[in-house]
């Protein structure tokens, strides 16, 4: 081969070569553009419920989870239904809902567990000045 057909040579192999190179990055082209679609959005309740919705271009996939939070839902009112992990004050006691759902009383059966106990007036309950 002449120095002279190296140029001819090169323009001849060069359009190969460019749609070898296409070819070969067009996967990693393809797969940029589907994790650029994917998208994570979090939705909180504020007080248990958090949903999780995560989206690949047409597809959605909702995961809802259910936290195990203590909530103070603070003095028991009766008929009021309570969840798992709710706190009511009862009596000066601090109970913690046991059950999925429950409206009965604490301390009247097992939906409700006994988590600090009322204490005892001090001393100097009902001194003038205490």
């Amino acid at each position: 081969m002449k120095r002279s057909d190296i140029g001819t040579f090169i323009k001849g192999i060069m359009p190969s070569i460019v749609d070898l190179i296409a070819d070969s990055i067009a996967p990693l082209y393809k797969r940029i553009a589907a994790i650029e679609e994917e998208e994570l959005q979090a939705d909180y309740d504020g007080e248990r419920r958090l949903t999780l919705r995560f989206t690949r271009g047409p597809n959605v996939k909702v995961v809802y989870l259910k936290l195990p939070i203590p909530i103070d839902k603070g003095l028991y009112r009766p008929g009021e239904r309570y969840e798992r992990g709710d706190t009511v004050s009862l009596g000066g006691s601090l109970w913690i809902c046991q059950v999925d759902s429950s409206s009965q009383q604490p301390g009247t059966g097992p939906d409700f567990r006994l988590a600090v106990k009322k204490g005892k007036d001090g001393r100097d309950y009902g001194r003038p000045g205490a």
